[in-house]
């Protein structure tokens, strides 16, 4: 393939819906091509990065990319595969998706896109779950982290996505205005946990591939898991003084039997959302549910609930 190669195929998001579980099936498909790199995030970024502050924030930008050229470098492995693509939760995210649909129309008008959604209160909670798990979010309280959210001057923070990501329609209607409905493939969280294969197929019929390639797939990806302890985290890192003693003092195979054991201990999973606060998240999204079943013309009444 020349070196203008760009997808012509898209995961859109959204985040904590099993996006990476879908991008690690689709891999396997020989006839599908996709980016070596998870999240390049350029239809976001491109030309005009977003002015994000907070925790995480400078990392977060740096990895994103942003010129054309780097971009259609992460394609420059294609070969005769018939479909090629990328996955970037970014792009249905609440910044700006009106600019990221027309950046994606412009460039590759013709692309298929495809989108699973998860009931948006409990995504809203993975979410923060998942921002407190990599360091972006110090409040571990879900409730007092969407006041602080809230705030003014905390929009641009990535911890503002977690509830603001959940309103599907509104991030989705650019892409419905933007692309022919049959570009567009919007798959529901609960189909793809529990009739995986099918939503594969689906999509591979979708995106013109072989059928019936039955991908080794693993469900369970990013799981989120909190420290029950930060301090005995920070002293079990490698750069840690202590540890850098230890490595003085003990072999390699004598430490991680030290070490292993500590780290496991150490992790825990999130208490589980709140039910009053889900509720009351969920009559916040009702709204937007309601127009993104007519958009999708699903049945999301069981979102509701």
């Amino acid at each position: 393939m020349d070196q203008m190669t760009l997808p012509n195929f898209l995961v859109i998001g959204v985040a904590k819906a099993g996006t990476t579980a879908l991008y690690e099936a689709l891999k396997q498909h020989s006839q599908i091509y996709m980016s070596p790199i998870k999240e390049p995030r350029f239809f976001t970024f491109v030309d005009s990065p977003l002015a994000l502050s907070g925790p995480g924030a400078a990392r977060y930008c740096a990895t994103a990319i942003t010129e054309l050229g780097t971009y259609q470098r992460l394609f420059a492995g294609v070969t005769n595969q018939i479909a090629v693509g990328e996955a970037s939760q970014d792009y249905l995210s609440c910044w700006y998706p009106e600019r990221t649909a027309d950046n994606i129309k412009k460039l590759i008008p013709t692309a298929k896109l495809i989108a699973i959604l998860r009931q948006p209160a409990e995504r809203a909670y993975s979410s923060f779950a998942h921002q407190v798990q990599i360091g972006n979010e110090q409040e571990r309280d879900f409730r007092q982290m969407l006041i602080a959210a809230a705030r003014p001057e905390r929009r641009q923070w990535l911890s503002y996505r977690c509830k603001n990501d959940g309103f599907y329609y509104a991030n989705l209607k650019p892409y419905f205005d933007q692309f022919s409905r049959e570009q567009l493939r919007i798959y529901l969280y609960e189909d793809w946990n529990t009739k995986p294969q099918q939503v594969l197929t689906d999509i591979f019929r979708f995106l013109g591939v072989e059928e019936r390639i039955k991908p080794t797939m693993t469900q369970r990806q990013n799981e989120t898991t909190w420290v029950r302890n930060q301090t005995l985290a920070d002293l079990l890192q490698p750069s840690h003084p202590i540890q850098r003693g230890l490595a003085r003092l003990l072999t390699p195979t004598a430490r991680k039997r030290v070490v292993t054991p500590l780290k496991g201990w150490n992790q825990t999973k999130p208490p589980p959302l709140d039910q009053q606060l889900r509720h009351e998240l969920t009559a916040m999204y009702r709204d937007d549910i309601l127009q993104l079943q007519e958009l999708i013309g699903r049945d999301l009444s069981h979102w509701l609930v």
